[in-house]
């Protein structure tokens, strides 16, 4: 008895532990939960405050818009891009967020929890989620994957370093359609559909981020009711499906594009016109610049050419001088060599005249000589006949010739 007994308390024992353990195990994944593969959800954004404190999270749709929910929203909002596997860039959201709004009645609209922030730039960051297929959407069972990074304690409300990622599968939304309707009735009017896991539930700051089926975004992470243990109650997804929501999305895109466009055009407009006005302006300043520049070179230009006209003026002088003197220079020497050419010739005539006229005299001398000669001799012979023959010996020049005729 006393053996069955042991054996009986033993078994309670272990089955105590094994049920401890279990409750641990399960407590454990949560804690810890599963890091996301740096591979993907690099879509995932944080939304932290003006003092960087975490918010929420959020997805990038394309490279300027972040799709979130709108509770997240408060003034001096950024979004940290790349967060995931990081180290991220912090973008400060400087417009108005787009939240869907719905008309209730004629005086009021409803809030929806849907929220669009645009970037002040297209990021680099290629990775971007692709929209819902509407066609295929996940059905009851079906397993989709949240991500956040809030706190993996149920107790505590710490911030994860780490995106964490979990599985949980689409279930009914009865059940937590009471309990919202009795506790909270934001989302009575709205579109939501449920996921649950055993062991895994959202926290503070997981909301905005994304639930994932097949690659592409179909809902929002939006609230839970259980904050204490997690997995007993369904977590609910904002329906991004719905036909309203989704129509929305795309038309606020296209919509913000279409003005940003024509705000463009028109800045494009206003650009061209401010710098038509700008290049007036400088073309005047330009042409009076260039007219004040022009006259300095004109001036330049007269003085020069007065300078150049002056030296211009003396060179010419100068040449002319040159010139004439060197006219004289050949006239005299012109004249110089034809008087000695004349003169010559002069001196030729004169010597050949002279010995002609020089012979014609000596031949005229001699002739006379001849012919006193000849009267000489008859003299002489006449005197030696009658002076007896003295005259004879003295006739030998003309002087004596003389003497001799002075005797006669």
């Amino acid at each position: 008895m006393k053996a069955m007994a042991r054996l009986t308390l033993l078994l309670v024992l272990l089955w105590v532990g094994t049920t401890v353990s279990t409750v641990v195990d399960v407590h454990k994944r949560i804690i810890g939960g599963e890091k996301c593969d740096d591979k993907e959800r690099l879509y995932h954004v944080k939304l932290v405050d003006q003092n960087n404190n975490f918010i929420c999270g959020g997805s990038l749709i394309n490279d300027q818009w972040v799709l979130t929910v709108a509770h997240c929203w408060e003034e001096g909002l950024s979004v940290i891009i790349g967060v995931h596997p990081g180290p991220g860039m912090t973008v400060r959201i400087n417009t108005k967020p787009k939240i869907y709004k719905k008309r209730k009645h004629i005086f009021r609209k409803k809030i929806h929890d849907l929220m669009l922030l645009k970037l002040p730039e297209g990021t680099q960051i290629p990775a971007t989620i692709d929209p819902a297929d509407c066609n295929a959407k996940p059905r009851l069972g079906d397993v989709v994957q949240i991500a956040g990074h809030a706190s993996t304690r149920m107790d505590v409300d710490i911030e994860s370093p780490t995106l964490q990622c979990a599985n949980v599968n689409i279930v009914d939304c009865t059940r937590l359609r009471q309990i919202e309707s009795h506790s909270n009735t934001d989302y009575e009017h709205q579109h939501w559909f449920c996921g649950q896991a055993t062991g895994r539930d959202i926290r503070d700051g997981d909301s905005g981020g994304g639930v994932v089926f097949n690659g592409r975004l179909y809902g929002l992470i939006a609230f839970s009711v259980n904050a204490t243990r997690a997995g007993e109650d369904a977590i609910g997804f904002l329906d991004i499906c719905h036909p309203g929501y989704l129509q929305w999305i795309e038309t606020t895109i296209a919509n913000s594009n279409m003005k940003e466009n024509k705000i463009t055009i028109q800045m494009k407009k206003s650009h061209k016109k401010k710098m038509k006005k700008k290049m007036k302006k400088m073309m005047k300043k330009i042409k009076k610049k260039m007219k004040k520049v022009m006259k300095k070179i004109k001036k330049k230009l007269k003085k020069v050419m007065k300078k150049i006209k002056k030296k211009m003026k003396k060179m010419k002088r100068k040449m002319k001088k040159k010139m004439k003197k060197g006219v004289k220079e050949i006239k005299e020497v012109t004249e110089v060599n034809g008087g000695e050419a004349n003169g010559g010739e002069a001196n030729a005539g004169e010597a050949n005249g002279g010995e002609a006229n020089g012979g014609e005299a000596n031949g005229g001398e001699a002739n006379a000589g001849e012919a006193n000669g000849g009267e000489a001799n008859a003299g002489e012979a006449n005197a030696g006949e009658a002076n007896g023959g003295e005259a004879n010996t003295e006739v030998s020049g003309g002087e004596e010739n003389k003497e001799v005729g002075g005797g006669e």
